[in-house]
C-alpha cells in the first residue's frame, strides 16, 4: 500500500512538528528550573501542555499566565484555554 502526501502537506506537517518540539523543549527547561507548570488550573507535565496546545481546535488558545515570588524569581507558568 502506497500513501501519497502532498508535498504542501508534508510542510504543514513539518512546522507542526517542529513548534511541538520547541514548546516541549522550552516547558522541559523551566521544569527543571523547578518552575511548576499548571493546564488549566491543575499542575501538569511538559507533556500535557505541549500536547493541548498543538491538538487545541481552530478558535481555542492557551494564555500564559506567569507567577513570581515576592523576589521577582518566576516560580509557576499557567497555561489557561481562552476562545478567540
Amino acid at each position: 500500500m502506497r500513501v501519497d502526501i502532498e508535498f504542501t502537506e508534508f510542510v504543514i506537517y513539518q512546522e507542526r512538528w517542529l513548534k511541538y518540539e520547541e514548546l516541549l523543549r522550552e516547558l522541559l527547561a523551566y521544569q527543571n528550573r523547578r518552575i511548576r507548570l499548571f493546564l488549566n488550573g491543575r499542575q501538569s507535565t511538559p507533556y500535557e501542555i505541549t500536547h493541548a496546545c498543538m491538538a487545541a481546535e481552530e478558535g481555542v488558545e492557551y494564555m500564559r499566565d506567569y507567577m513570581g515570588d515576592d523576589n521577582g524569581k518566576l516560580i509557576q507558568i499557567s497555561f489557561d484555554r481562552i476562545r478567540e
